[in-house]
C-alpha cells in the first residue's frame, strides 16, 4: 500500500467556506486575533474555571482524514469545554462592536469562518464521543466587555457535505503546492549566474554566502558599492531556496530601491530562468479608494471580495505573469471589483521572489508581516535578504516608537465642518479629550521622562473607534485623508506601541516634549522582536556597504544569538581610480565650527577649481550647510545646487537632470544621511568628487540620551552605539557615492580631525588605508589632486 502524504493544518485555517465567500471587514473571520483579544480570552477562561469545576480551557483536539493520496491531520485548541451536565463547547471571539459582528454572522450564516470553526470542533467531538455537543459562540466587546451568546447548530449531514467540498479543495491545493515545489526544484537545478563572468570579489561574495548556508548560519556581508552585491546575494540565495522548493524574500529600506532588485530579476528572466516575483506596495499606495478603509459598506472592492475572487478565479488569471507589480494587480482588481491590497496577500504564496520594504515584515502594524509569518510556517522555510542592512537598527526602532502631538490634533478642528452636522459636536468633544490626555503630562517648558497610563489611552481609543463606527454608518462621504480616519489611525498606532512598551522589560521609555506639546514612546532596541522574525526563515543574508563594527550591527539587527558569519569585501576596482585625502586641519566640533566655515568654503573652492565636473559636499546638518554656503564662491562655469529639507520628487529629479548636463559643472550642497547620500547612484561622470565635511553626530537631547543610557547599561558602549557608529555609517555612505563602476574615477575628501580618532576609525572600510587613516593625510593637497587628475586622463 502506498504511504499517504501527511499534511498538518490548523482548525482555524481549515474552517473556511468552500468556495470562499464574504467581504473584507473587521468581522469577516479571516483575520488574526490581537493581543488585546488574547488577554480577554484568558481572563474569561479563568472566570469560567472558578465558576464551574467541569470547565476546561484550551482543550486540544485533532482528527486525521484520508482524502485521495493525502493524510490530513487537522488540530486546534477549543477555548473552553464544559463536561457536565451536558457537553458544551465554547469559542470566544472578541471585537470592538459585537452587534456588527452579530449582524455579519446572521448574514453569512453557516459559512462564516467562526461558525465553521466551532462546527468543526463539534464534529470532531461527536466522532470521538458519539455525542453532539452544544456549541456556543461567546462574543465579547473589547471596549466595555458586553457579551452575546450565539448558539451554533451542528447538523451532521450538512457539515459532511461541506467537509467533502473542503476536502476536494484541500487536495487540489496540496497538489498545486507539490507541482509548485517540483517546478521550483527543477528551476533550481539549472539555475545559472546571469553574466558570463563575475568580478573576483563578486565571486567571493557568492562563495561566502553559500558557505554560510552550508554552516546553517546567517551571514553579514560588508560589500563596497559597485561590487554587484544585489545580484551577488540574490543569485545564491534564490538558487538555494529553489533547490528546496522554497521562496526568497528580498527586503529593502526604501521603495525606491525595488527597481535595482527588479532589474536583477529581469536579467535572470532574460537568460530563460522561469520563476515569478511580486513587488509589494503599501495599502495607501495600491488602494483604489480615496481612503484605505477596509469596510464593505464604504468600499465596493472590499464588499464580497472573497466571493468575487473565487467566482472570477482572479488568482488563476494572474498566474501567467512572471513579474507582478502594483499596476498589474490594480488593473485586474478594477476589472473584477476586488481589493488589490488583499490580492497581493493571496499572491505571496504563489511566487518565488517577494520584494518589499522592511516594514512589510519588521513593523508592528503591517498585515504583510503577519501574512509572511503564516506563509513561513511550512516545513521548509524561505530565505531572506536584508539589503542596506545598516538601516535596520534605526528603522526597526522607528517602527516601534510613536508620538502624539496636541498641535496636530488642534489642527483637526479646522476640518470639523466637513463632518455631518449631527456628529460635529461629538467629534470636537473627542478631540478635546484627546488633547487634554496629552497635555496633562506637561510639567513645564522642558522635555522630561513620563509614565503613561495604558488604560487611559485605551479608553480614549475605544471612544474614537465607537465614533468611527457611527461615522461610517451615517453615510457621510469619506474625504481624501479624512480627519476621522487620521485620528483613529494615529491614536491606535500610539496605543499599540504603548501596549508593547508595557509588556517589554527596559527597551522602551516615554517622554514629554514642549513646543509643540508631544508625548513620545521611544524604542531603544528592537533586536528581540527582529530575532523572533528571523525564526521564520531558513537562511538570512544581511548585506550593505557599511556594516562595521560587526558586533554593533549583529547585536542591534537581532542576529547576534544566531552566531552570524561576518565578511568584509575589498574595493573591487583599481585603486588608481580613487583618491582619498584626509584633511584633519578642519574641525566640525561645535565650539570650533564658526572659525572653520570659511576654511571649508575656501578648500572646496580651490579643489573644484582644479577640474571641471560635478561634485557633492556633504555636511552634518542643514544649519552647518547654510553657514558654509555663506562663505562660498565658485569658479566660472560652476552652478550651485542646494538640498532642502523634505524635497519633492520633482525637485530631486531636477538635480539629476542638471548633473547629466555636461555643459556646466555643478557643486551640490547636501547633508549626510539624506536623499543624495544613500541608496542613489551617480553613474559615469555624474559625480567626480565628494567632500565629507564632519561627522553627523546626533543632537544631545532627552531621546538620544535615553537611548545612550540603555546601550551603556546593556552593552557598555553607550556613546559609541548612540552617536559614533550611526554617524560614521552616514559619512561612509556619503563617501561611497563617487565610485560606482570600474570606469568611474574620482576624489573623496574627508574633512574633520575626528576621522583620526580610534572609535571613529573602527567603522571605516579596510581598503581605505593599510594601517591607519594617517596615511590619507597629504602634505600638498592641491598638488596631489592635480597629479591624480593628470594620471587619470
Amino acid at each position: 500500500m502506498t504511504k499517504k502524504k501527511r499534511i498538518q493544518i490548523a482548525v482555524s485555517k481549515f474552517s473556511l467556506p468552500s468556495p470562499r465567500r464574504g467581504s473584507i471587514d473587521l468581522h469577516s473571520g479571516y483575520g488574526w486575533s490581537t493581543e488585546r483579544g488574547n488577554e480577554i480570552h484568558q481572563k474569561l477562561q479563568l472566570k469560567r474555571k472558578n465558576e464551574n469545576p467541569s470547565y476546561t480551557s484550551e482543550v486540544y483536539i485533532s482528527r486525521q482524514f484520508h482524502w485521495e493520496e493525502y493524510l490530513f491531520e487537522i488540530a486546534g485548541r477549543m477555548d473552553g469545554v464544559y463536561a457536565e451536565p451536558l457537553p458544551i463547547i465554547e469559542e470566544i471571539k472578541t471585537c470592538f462592536n459585537i452587534k456588527n459582528l452579530l449582524k455579519t454572522l446572521n448574514e453569512i450564516g453557516q459559512d462564516h469562518p467562526y461558525i465553521l470553526q466551532l462546527r468543526t470542533y463539534g464534529y470532531f467531538y461527536w466522532l470521538e464521543n458519539n455525542t453532539i455537543p452544544t456549541l456556543n459562540l461567546h462574543l465579547v466587546a473589547s471596549h466595555n466587555n458586553e457579551v452575546i451568546n450565539y448558539e451554533v447548530q451542528l447538523d451532521i449531514n450538512s457539515f459532511e457535505k461541506w467537509l467533502s467540498c473542503r476536502a476536494s479543495e484541500l487536495v487540489a491545493e496540496a497538489r498545486f503546492r507539490e507541482r509548485l515545489i517540483n517546478l521550483r526544484q527543477k528551476t533550481g537545478e539549472n539555475f545559472k549566474f546571469p553574466y558570463q563572468s563575475a568580478r573576483f570579489e563578486q565571486t567571493q561574495l557568492i562563495k561566502k554566502i553559500e558557505e554560510a548556508f552550508l554552516e546553517n548560519r546567517p551571514i553579514m556581508a560588508q560589500a563596497p558599492t559597485g561590487l554587484g552585491k544585489t545580484i551577488g546575494s540574490l543569485y545564491p540565495s534564490l538558487k538555494e531556496a529553489l533547490s528546496r522548493g522554497q521562496q526568497l524574500v528580498y527586503l529593502t529600506c526604501k521603495n525606491s530601491q525595488h527597481q535595482i532588485v527588479e532589474d536583477a530579476i529581469l536579467r535572470l528572466h532574460d537568460q530563460g530562468e522561469d520563476f515569478r516575483s511580486i513587488t509589494l506596495a503599501a495599502k495607501n499606495k495600491i488602494c483604489l479608494k480615496k481612503e484605505p478603509l477596509c469596510n464593505s459598506d464604504y468600499c465596493e472592492y472590499a464588499n464580497d471580495h472573497y466571493t468575487k475572487m473565487a467566482y472570477h478565479k482572479v488568482l488563476e488569471k494572474l498566474n501567467n505573469k512572471r513579474k507582478l507589480t502594483a499596476q498589474e494587480i490594480q488593473k485586474v482588481s478594477k476589472l473584477y471589483y476586488v481589493c488589490p491590497y488583499q490580492v497581493q496577500l493571496e499572491l505571496i504564496d504563489q511566487v518565488e521572489v517577494v520584494i518589499g520594504d522592511y516594514n512589510y515584515f519588521f513593523s508592528s502594524n503591517d498585515f504583510f508581516g503577519q501574512q509572511l509569518v503564516y506563509i513561513c510556517k511550512h516545513p521548509e522555510k524561505p530565505n531572506l535578504i536584508i539589503d542596506e542592512a545598516h538601516n535596520l537598527p534605526a528603522r526597526s526602532r522607528e517602527y516601534y516608537s510613536c508620538s502624539l502631538s496636541s498641535y496636530t490634533l488642534k489642527k483637526m478642528f479646522e476640518e470639523v465642518i466637513f463632518l455631518p452636522h449631527k456628529l460635529r459636536s461629538e467629534f470636537e468633544t473627542l478631540l478635546n479629550l484627546a488633547i487634554l490626555t496629552i497635555e496633562k503630562y506637561g510639567l513645564g517648558n522642558y522635555a522630561h521622562r513620563i509614565v503613561l497610563d495604558l488604560n487611559e489611552f485605551m479608553n480614549v481609543e475605544n471612544r474614537i473607534r465607537d465614533f468611527v463606527a457611527r461615522f461610517l454608518d451615517s453615510g457621510a462621504q469619506v474625504r481624501l485623508e479624512d480627519v476621522v480616519s487620521r485620528l483613529c489611525i494615529n491614536w491606535s498606532e500610539f496605543t499599540n506601541s504603548l501596549e508593547l512598551a508595557y509588556n517589554s522589560q527596559n527597551e522602551f521609555f516615554t517622554s514629554y516634549h514642549p513646543n509643540p506639546e508631544t508625548i513620545k514612546i521611544t524604542c531603544c532596541d528592537a533586536s528581540k522582536i527582529l530575532l523572533e522574525r528571523y525564526n521564520n526563515f531558513k537562511h538570512v543574508v544581511a548585506i550593505s556597504a557599511t556594516l562595521k563594527p560587526f558586533h554593533y550591527y549583529s547585536q542591534l539587527c537581532g542576529l547576534h544569538k544566531k552566531k552570524p558569519r561576518t565578511e568584509e569585501f575589498n574595493y573591487p576596482f583599481p585603486k588608481a581610480n580613487r583618491k582619498i585625502i584626509l584633511i584633519p586641519q578642519v574641525s566640525s566640533k561645535y565650539k570650533e565650527r564658526a572659525k572653520n566655515y570659511p576654511r571649508i568654503a575656501e578648500a572646496i573652492y580651490k579643489i573644484i577649481s582644479l577640474k571641471n565636473g560635478n561634485y557633492i559636499a556633504f555636511f552634518p546638518s542643514f544649519i552647518f550647510l547654510d553657514n558654509v554656503l555663506k562663505y562660498c564662491s565658485i569658479p566660472p562655469h560652476f552652478k550651485i545646487l542646494k538640498q532642502k529639507p523634505n524635497m519633492e520628487p520633482e525637485e530631486v529629479n531636477y538635480f539629476f537632470s542638471e548633473l547629466r548636463n555636461t555643459i556646466k559643472s555643478h557643486i551640490i550642497f547636501a547633508v549626510q544621511g539624506g536623499i543624495f547620500s544613500e541608496g542613489v547612484d551617480y553613474p559615469g561622470d555624474m559625480i567626480i568628487g565628494a567632500f565629507v565635511v564632519g561627522v553627523p553626530l546626533p543632537s544631545l537631547d532627552i531621546e538620544h540620551e535615553g537611548i545612550r543610557e540603555y546601550y551603556q547599561k546593556n552593552f557598555s558602549k553607550g556613546y559609541e552605539y548612540t552617536y559614533i557608529y550611526p554617524a560614521m555609517t552616514k559619512a561612509i555612505q556619503a563617501a561611497g557615492r563617487v565610485i560606482r563602476s570600474e570606469n568611474d574615477q574620482g576624489i573623496i575628501l574627508l574633512m574633520d580631525d575626528r576621522f583620526m580618532q580610534e572609535d571613529f576609525i573602527n567603522p571605516m572600510p579596510k581598503d581605505w588605508f593599510n594601517k591607519h587613516p594617517q596615511e590619507l593625510i597629504s602634505s600638498s593637497i592641491l598638488n596631489d589632486i592635480r597629479g591624480f587628475w593628470s594620471a587619470s586622463r
